[in-house]
């Protein structure tokens, strides 16, 4: 056969000779270095894209797993006690409770007006969660404890969202004090908020990222 051109002996080349000879006709025309690059961006892209899935369910699992206990855990205090009902688990210490909050976190904003209450706390909770999924896409790969920290604060505050959206209030239960004095009951998505904080700020002050 005949070859009136390059592009015909690459042709002739990928289709009739093995392996080694294709990349050797290759590189007597000086087409190996665009054929390696393009393989390298292929192959660049397939580890991105392996690399965000596994990020991405990971945040998933995390978030969906705070939802869950959170919701569990509230389903069962409203089926066994009654609002302001009280549990002693260790005496002078921990209760366990039922308290409807109408505030924020730890009883935040409970005594202002409940429509503009409502309001407020629904739309920060949504721009809460837009923001905080916009700063985990753009977290860069080999940071496991900040993308954990988002996505628990993702997952707490979306358990409480749920249930402002259920009730108009949110259900708290873990009462613990000392003596008389009470710290503000709250509940798993409360912890979850305050437990991915604290982990947040121990990795910015010791790891300085």
């Amino acid at each position: 056969m005949a070859i009136s051109s390059p592009g015909d002996c690459f042709a002739i080349a990928r289709n009739d000779t093995p392996g080694t000879d294709f990349q050797i006709t290759l590189a007597k025309f000086g087409l190996n270095r665009v054929f390696n690059h393009q393989s390298s961006i292929i192959n660049r892209q397939s580890c991105s894209m392996v690399t965000n899935y596994s990020k991405y369910m990971t945040f998933l699992l995390i978030a969906a797993g705070i939802l869950l206990v959170d919701q569990v855990t509230k389903g069962l205090v409203m089926q066994r006690f009654s609002v302001c009902e009280n549990l002693e688990v260790i005496p002078g210490f921990f209760n366990l409770t039922h308290i409807r909050n109408t505030g924020g976190a730890f009883g935040l904003l409970a005594g202002e007006a409940s429509r503009l209450r409502t309001g407020l706390f629904l739309g920060i909770s949504f721009v809460v969660l837009g923001v905080i999924f916009f700063l985990y896409a753009r977290i860069p790969p080999g940071k496991p404890w900040l993308d954990a920290c988002l996505a628990m604060t993702f997952g707490g505050a979306l358990g409480n969202l749920v249930d402002r959206l259920r009730f108009g209030e949110v259900v708290d239960f873990l009462d613990f004090h000392i003596g008389t004095l009470h710290w503000p009951a709250f509940n798993v998505a409360d912890s979850a908020i305050s437990v991915s904080v604290g982990i947040f700020c121990f990795y910015f002050v010791f790891k300085k990222v």
